[in-house]
């Protein structure tokens, strides 16, 4: 097949051996410039929802195995690897056989010829962290309590992350007894989610 060479306004892209070379300088320049930074901020936009291990989410949401079977039976989204499979949550078997440190699960895919011979797959899991209205208290929550904090002169300039987690955490604690949350944050999972949840760095928090 003969190549040919594909033109775009005033440059020409020279097709080589795997590559294809632009020459001159033109508006093909920058709209591929224009498209790679588009696609730049897509990926930024997708590092907060990104698919995560069911080790990692737990660690994250500091979960329970029995917490997250619990979870993913009230639909928490899932993909399994390979992709395609449907994994029944509610199967004692799942429970039994959910790896939290390898993300993977055993499904059993029915009889076989009626017998009690079951036909058993082992596929891998990744999850989606849940976006329900707890977690949404739980960042105004934390907003508003540094945010207080603050204004009380309980939060120094030279606080490290770890430090305002662990502070966070006592102060979770007592929301939980006053009824302003439901249950306690941890400080591993506070210092987590304080750059997500716009509280880290200190000095650009409002």
């Amino acid at each position: 097949m003969r190549e040919v060479p594909i033109s775009c306004g005033f440059v020409a892209f020279l097709p080589t051996r795997g590559k294809a070379l632009a020459v001159g300088d033109g508006a093909c320049y920058f709209v591929s410039i224009l498209l790679g930074l588009r696609r730049l901020e897509k990926l930024r936009r997708d590092m907060s929802v990104t698919w995560r291990t069911m080790g990692t989410l737990c660690s994250e949401r500091d979960w329970s195995k029995r917490r997250l079977v619990h979870e993913l039976q009230r639909g928490l989204p899932y993909r399994t690897i390979p992709a395609g499979r449907v994994v029944d949550w509610h199967h004692p078997v799942t429970a039994h056989t959910l790896d939290l440190e390898k993300s993977e699960v055993t499904i059993l895919r029915g009889l076989v010829d009626g017998m009690m011979a079951l036909d058993t797959t082992i596929v891998g899991i990744e999850v989606l962290p849940p976006t329900d209205a707890e977690a949404t208290a739980s960042v105004k929550w934390a907003r508003a309590t540094t945010s207080r904090l603050r204004d009380e002169s309980k939060v120094g300039e030279g606080i490290t992350k770890a430090e305002l987690a662990r502070l966070l955490e006592a102060e979770a604690k007592k929301a939980v007894r006053a009824g302003q949350l439901r249950r306690a944050l941890k400080a591993s999972y506070l210092e987590n989610q304080l750059s997500i949840w716009g509280i880290w760095p200190l000095s650009s928090f409002v």
